[in-house]
């Protein structure tokens, strides 16, 4: 299974845990973190099974390119937010390995070779 879908569903799966575990947190949470959250575990999940029936290329673009673009945008938000040192080196820290799996993911595409 690619790493970068393994990691979406460890990251994404993991917030959307903890909004279910918090008593607050799915009934409170704003909409577009659960289908941020939501979206991301179903490009993993799209990505799996593309990677089982070899036709995983166009959708680990996909989710490569919005974990690069949701990164950029929510890590740039999250560091100059008021957060704490710590909440932003985590998060930062994840920003990091998700940029740098999704390069890998799209880098590792074996496209076939078609002779003219």
């Amino acid at each position: 299974m690619p790493a970068l879908a393994v990691w979406t569903l460890f990251v994404w799966g993991g917030r959307l845990r903890n909004l279910a575990a918090d008593p607050d947190g799915l009934v409170g949470a704003d909409r577009s973190t659960l289908a941020l959250s939501a979206l991301f575990c179903l490009l993993a999940v799209m990505v799996t099974v593309g990677f089982v029936v070899r036709q995983a290329a166009p959708v680990t673009v996909v989710l490569a390119t919005v974990t690069v673009v949701v990164w950029l945008i929510r890590g740039a938000d999250i560091a100059l937010g008021d957060h704490s040192a710590g909440f932003i080196a985590v998060h930062l820290a994840l920003a990091a390995v998700s940029i740098g799996l999704a390069a890998l993911a799209v880098r590792s595409i074996r496209y076939p070779v078609v002779d003219g």
